[in-house]
């Protein structure tokens, strides 16, 4: 008799543990879980950042290359304004004409409102 109680609470005992043991391992599984969906998420968020990054330091590239385009128009022009001779004439209504000057100006004409 003695001996079935003590099998029995060894088996009582056994059970106990693996019941516990069980629900250890359910929690942990549990808490993993949480982590994993957190870290998708993360995951997800950084790659819709990552999409926009792309996206502006593409607007801003090609911003810089109508910048770089513009800048080596300037340049070209200034270069044949250079070139050219100074010296001019006086027209007929008495003012002098100075061909480097015109083209200097030329370069900043007329806005689209009528003003300099």
């Amino acid at each position: 008799m003695l001996l079935r109680l003590a099998i029995a609470g060894t088996f009582v005992g056994v059970v106990v543990g693996f019941v516990a043991g069980w629900k250890i391992r359910e929690d942990r599984i549990k808490l993993f879980e949480t982590k994993l969906k957190q870290c998708e998420d993360v995951n997800i968020q950084n790659q819709k950042t990552i999409e926009e990054l792309k996206q502006a330091l593409e607007k801003q590239a090609k911003a810089c290359a109508k910048r770089v385009k513009m800048k080596e128009e300037t340049i070209k022009r200034l270069k044949e304004i250079d070139e050219l001779k100074p010296g001019g004439n006086e027209n007929e209504s008495g003012s002098h004409n100075d061909t480097i000057l015109d083209e200097l100006n030329s370069m900043f004409g007329k806005s689209d409102d009528g003003k300099n």
